[in-house]
């Protein structure tokens, strides 16, 4: 049986904990939504087709009443824009349209859910002048 050089096993145990640590997120990083747990802020990604129509991934968003949300893109793309239909995840004083900030080169929408029902909110995500049209689904905390 052959023995495993130092410097390879090192690189696939790094690798495992990169790999991991990129799906779950340090503690207190956004993780893409649909991979937390409770009240863990998570990312949705804002990406752009072709055509210049956005997109999501994920196109819907569950999450639980409390959690932070940030939308993001790639850097070097354009800005883009939240566009609620009937109300805004973050509170009944938040507005309906929220454009994107850009931080550390790319665009963003950060919206912590304040709401303790349960409910779906449909939103528009513009840029380009298209716009897409995901949700997010708010859960009551257990």
């Amino acid at each position: 049986m052959k023995a495993i050089p130092r410097s390879v096993a090192a690189a696939a145990v790094t690798c495992l904990i990169v790999a991991a640590c990129g799906h779950r997120g340090m503690a207190g990083e956004p993780v893409l939504c649909g991979t937390q747990s409770g009240t863990a802020p998570v990312f949705i990604n804002i990406t752009y087709g072709a055509d210049g129509m956005p997109k999501a991934s994920p196109d819907t968003c569950t999450v639980t009443a409390g959690t932070a949300i940030s939308w993001r893109d790639t850097p070097g793309t354009v800005p883009f824009s939240l566009v609620f239909k009937r109300a805004n995840p973050g509170g009944a004083n938040q507005p309906l349209r929220v454009p994107a900030q850009q931080v550390s080169g790319n665009y963003q929408v950060n919206i912590t859910t304040a709401t303790t029902s349960d409910g779906t909110y449909q939103y528009g995500i513009t840029a380009n002048g298209k716009t897409l049209d995901p949700a997010i689904i708010i859960r009551r905390q257990q």
